[in-house]
């Protein structure tokens, strides 16, 4: 019995805890749909039955539908057990506008109790119209555009121009003094053994003379004879086949002229043909000729000429003083033997 008590007194209270929550529940639809929550609580509290004595008890908690739910809890009695307990729900219709629970509950102590459970009505709200103020017209008016003067369009400042650097000037033509070789004479006969000699002292011109009239009657040898204004001007002709020959080399005193910067150019171009052929007071005269007027003298034709060159013998002192045609008479046999062939 102490069992049944204890879990009685634990379902009274899990029961109270139910309606506390459907309390919770009913509010918070309440809220939800808009209804009264004043008239909840009144029906609940009028749907309620406890009994702390071992009767039986019943509540209904109305919602908002057409028929509420009816929620029947039949405890057994505390002095006897009964064996078949009935509980029994009725939904009966009820005249429009109300709601009706009934409650139906058999034991051997409890008597059924019928229960009005209070109706809830919706209660219809009305809208509320709200007046809207017009606003005055001069405070709808708005103001019309002020009209705003365009800025005057300022015409783009031109850049400067851009500064055309100055055409240089071509360089002025300096006259520059040219320095020109001594011009050679150009000889006439392109074939002739050409001669030349400088206007110096020692009778160079005198010789010369003689030797164009001996290769000319003896040797049948056109001969041409050519000037120059200075000795280096003579030799460079030599040596650059210009001229065949020249009869005007005095050593030691143009010893200069072959040696130096002017070996390459002149000294190396030029070769002695035979001995000295005039000497006094420690100056000699010589013959010189280019390299390939060299190789032509020594040609087999060309053997009377060689040895006329070779031979050639001048002993007076001053060769300066010879007369050419006295000089060719009075020396007419060494001339022949000058010119032999043999």
């Amino acid at each position: 019995m102490s069992i049944l008590r204890e879990n009685i007194v634990y379902t009274i209270l899990a029961l109270v805890a139910i309606v506390l929550i459907g309390v919770t529940i009913g509010l918070q639809l309440v809220i939800i749909t808009g209804q009264n929550p004043t008239v909840l609580n009144g029906a609940a509290q009028q749907a309620t039955q406890q009994s702390l004595n071992g009767q039986s008890v019943a509540f209904a908690v109305s919602t908002a539908t057409e028929t509420p739910a009816v929620l029947i809890i039949q405890p057994a009695p505390i002095g006897a057990v009964q064996s078949e307990p009935t509980a029994a729900m009725q939904d009966n219709p009820a005249p429009a506008g109300s709601n009706t629970i009934t409650q139906e509950v058999q034991s051997g102590d409890v008597q059924p109790v019928a229960t009005d459970v209070a109706t809830v009505e919706p209660t219809a709200t009305e809208p509320t119209a709200t007046e809207v103020t017009q606003p005055a017209a001069e405070q709808i008016a708005v103001d019309a555009p002020t009209e705003t003067a365009l800025p005057t369009p300022v015409p783009p400042t031109p850049a400067p121009p851009t500064p055309i650097p100055p055409t240089p000037a071509p360089p002025t033509a300096t006259d520059t003094p040219t320095i020109l070789p001594t011009e050679s004479p150009t000889p006439v006969d392109a074939t002739a053994f050409h001669i030349g000699f400088a206007n110096r002292g020692y009778g160079c011109p005198v010789v010369s003379q003689i030797v164009e009239r001996i290769l000319e009657d003896r040797l049948d040898t056109a001969t041409e004879l050519i000037s120059f204004d200075t000795v280096e001007s003579m030799f460079r002709a030599v040596a650059n086949n210009e001229i065949d020959m020249t009869l005007c080399y005095v050593d030691p005193d143009d010893r200069e002229l072959l040696r130096g910067d002017n070996k390459r150019t002149i000294g190396f171009k030029m070769v002695q043909l035979g001995s000295q052929y005039w000497e006094s007071d420690g100056q000699k005269l010589q013959m010189w000729v280019n390299l390939p007027t060299m190789s032509l003298l020594r040609a087999a034709d060309h053997t009377c000429m060689l040895n006329f060159f070779y031979s050639l013998r001048f002993v007076e002192s001053d060769l300066q003083i010879i007369d050419v045609n006295s000089w060719l008479n009075a020396h007419a046999a060494d001339i022949d033997e000058w010119v032999n062939c043999e």
